[in-house]
């Protein structure tokens, strides 16, 4: 049998994941998705959250955000559902309310706005960044960068689990592997480091910087974009 699961315990199981996988991520904007969830799902069981009610909420919601906030928040809940129901908690997902999103969003940095923002990044930030323009890695895969990962003798690397789960291996460009001999190498342990421990965050850090720089419109994932 189906246990009868508040929506509010699948969210906090989910949550506690997600925070474990990507504390970046979750600090971000995450932990604010999932609270406005809660301030609308908190009283209700997952098997009460059927087709009516996501599309009540979609029509909510729709009042005052646009529809790729939407896509988002609806992507949230389908994902707790979908975990929800891998372990057992809930028989089946309901559909959900079919959303139209704008045309992709691509923004890229130029030389002189990378010279910008790099100028303006303390030490620990301009590594990250200098790193992810010249490997397109993702703000997790690089805090997730493992010495047993770095192979300078063949100058590439490799970011393991990335978002679509598999390996993936990158060619080091000179500025890149200046950066990993400034910072190594060693045998093992995390790439990145803060006062000597793992590097978690950069949130702030480079919220502060984007905007010292002038750059209004620039997200860390922008980054990638300049790589590709």
């Amino acid at each position: 049998t189906i246990p009868d699961t508040p929506f509010h315990d699948a969210l906090v199981r989910y949550a506690e994941e997600k925070q474990r996988q990507n504390p970046d991520g979750y600090e971000a904007s995450l932990k604010y998705q999932l609270q406005r969830l809660l301030d609308y799902f908190d009283k209700l069981k997952l098997k009460d959250i059927d087709s009516r009610v996501l599309h009540d909420y979609a029509a909510l919601r729709r009042r005052t955000i646009k529809e790729a906030t939407l896509h988002r928040e609806l992507a949230v809940i389908q994902a707790i559902m979908n975990k929800s129901k891998r372990e057992g908690l809930l028989a089946t997902v309901p559909s959900f309310p079919k959303v139209k999103l704008p045309k992709g969003r691509t923004r890229w940095l130029t030389m002189e706005e990378e010279k910008r923002l790099l100028g303006v990044s303390p030490d620990h930030l301009k590594l990250v960044i200098m790193f992810a323009l010249d490997t397109g890695g993702r703000r997790s895969e690089l805090f997730k960068l493992d010495w047993r990962n770095v192979d300078l003798d063949h100058n590439r690397i490799v970011f393991v689990e990335t978002k679509n789960g598999e390996d993936r291996a990158v060619r080091l460009t000179d500025r890149a592997r200046a950066i990993l001999e400034h910072l190594g190498p060693n045998d093992s342990g995390p790439v990145f480091t803060y006062k000597g421990k793992a590097l978690a965050s950069v949130t702030s850090s480079f919220e502060r910087a984007r905007r010292i720089a002038g750059l209004e419109d620039v997200r860390f994932h922008d980054l990638g974009h300049t790589f590709a």
